[in-house]
């Protein structure tokens, strides 16, 4: 990219910096860690980079860039991240070409990984956003397939959460087809113990 994509505001959305310019062909998730600093996906390089939060300084690279893939060591479109402040472990939901999640040391050795395509229990279609609660499990936005999965941090199936608004069935009656809500985005606040989702059509 020719601009910088990520930029930091003040208390009151006044720009103080940016940067990333150079630094990504299609950035998709940010999130910012307990220590401060920024994971980015970047579903064009298929990588997922670390970043210092007030210079850019890559911190980390996970994935080999321009070359997507479903090994240990390479994604295809990653487009979220989360990492657990207790043991500093990395979880990539991998994504738009792989069905999978993830997961990586704080020193970013690959660990292991779940999940394959479809709609069964631990299966997806499209990881789409990934977070961790203060009671050792994650949280996954399967957006085409309109729920939230709940695991634990090994990988293990726990719950379901489907769209309300995917059950809504009259709009499928009306619109005389299959109606399919997206989950698309999920986030934990570990202060407040509340999930923000994001679902629609």
């Amino acid at each position: 990219l020719d601009f910088d994509p990520i930029v930091r505001l003040d208390s009151r959305g006044r720009l103080v910096s940016s940067f990333g310019r150079e630094l990504f062909a299609v950035p998709h998730g940010l999130y910012a860690d307990a220590s401060g600093a920024l994971w980015a996906t970047d579903v064009g390089a298929h990588t997922v980079l670390k970043l210092d939060p007030l210079t850019g300084k890559v911190l980390m690279r996970l994935g080999t860039p321009g070359k997507p893939g479903a090994g240990t060591d390479t994604f295809n479109k990653p487009t979220d991240v989360a990492v657990d402040p207790s043991s500093g472990e990395v979880y990539v939901s991998d994504g738009y070409g792989n069905s999978r999640i993830i997961v990586f040391s704080a020193q970013g050795v690959y660990l292991r990984q779940w999940g394959s395509h479809g709609s069964g229990q631990g299966q997806f279609n499209v990881p789409h956003s990934i977070t961790l609660d203060t009671r050792g499990r994650v949280y996954v936005a399967d957006r085409e397939n309109a729920r939230i999965q709940v695991f634990t941090t090994k990988g293990d199936f726990v719950a379901e959460w489907p769209s309300r608004v995917g059950a809504f069935k009259a709009t499928a009656r009306i619109m005389k087809e299959p109606f399919r809500a997206h989950v698309s985005s999920i986030f934990y606040s570990a202060s407040l113990d509340i999930f923000v989702v994001t679902e629609g059509a």
